[in-house]
């Protein structure tokens, strides 16, 4: 969950972080920049790497430019900000990318954008962690509770174990060969649950009807787990014989 939110962070600050550059990258690119460039390379003026040259002021009259000395001119203007370090900066932390291009705003923005984005994703998966804690206790206090006991055949059993040997003679019904239960006798029994409370063994037991009588509350019309193995009349919960909780 919160690499997925800090992905979708990420892929924004990218975007907005183009948009924060173009601006730059076009200015560099504008017309005036183009045309000093072109006036250099045309006039061929000498170019020392410790000096610099303003050709509103004329060009100068040594014209013994090299290849090598045009090579190490550096084009870029004296305000230029490097776009990768501008990305690796916003990478690191929200808003940094900005302040390095100059911008005084923006920084403070993403970053209170992303410092806000966190604390959210933090609370809603506190919320969840509590919601799920939660109903993890309600099922081990109410499904298939070791102090609720059901007889049969001498045997003593807890309300689901005692469901299944009510209505199908076995435990794991579905590891009966066809010889001993046909694919009808086993139609109901769908699911075996995990030998530990995972994730799976909660949503199992809340999910699907074949868990249903080991809930303490469940009833069918009114009347009991106990009361319908009593009276021999308990039926596999399918269809009409779906118990219900309270």
């Amino acid at each position: 969950m919160r690499s997925k939110i800090r992905t979708a962070g990420l892929l924004c600050g990218l975007g907005l972080l183009l948009l924060a550059i173009a601006p730059g990258i076009l200015a560099e690119t504008g017309s005036s920049f183009i045309e000093n460039e072109l006036l250099k390379i045309r006039y061929n003026y000498d170019y020392s790497g410790n000096q610099s040259f303003n050709l509103s002021e004329g060009v100068p009259d040594d014209e013994d430019l090299t290849l090598n000395d045009l090579a190490q001119v550096d084009m870029r203007p004296p305000e230029y900000k490097s776009p990768g370090k501008a990305f690796i900066y916003s990478l690191a932390v929200p808003g940094l990318g900005q302040f390095y291009s100059g911008s005084k705003i923006k920084p403070l923005l993403f970053l209170a954008v992303e410092v806000f984005g966190l604390s959210q994703a933090f609370k809603y998966q506190s919320n969840g962690d509590d919601l799920t804690a939660e109903f993890e206790q309600f099922n081990r206090d109410h499904w298939n509770v070791p102090d609720s006991i059901y007889t049969i055949d001498n045997v003593d059993y807890q309300a689901y174990q005692a469901y299944l040997m009510s209505t199908y003679g076995y435990l794991r019904p579905d590891l009966q060969p066809d010889s001993i239960l046909s694919s009808d006798d086993k139609k109901g029994f769908t699911h075996v649950l995990p030998d530990t409370r995972t994730q799976q063994y909660y949503e199992m037991t809340g999910k699907y009807n074949q868990f249903a009588w080991g809930w303490d509350d469940a009833n069918l019309d009114g009347r009991t787990l106990r009361e319908l193995i009593a009276s021999g009349e308990l039926q596999r919960a399918l269809g009409d014989f779906i118990p219900h909780s309270n």
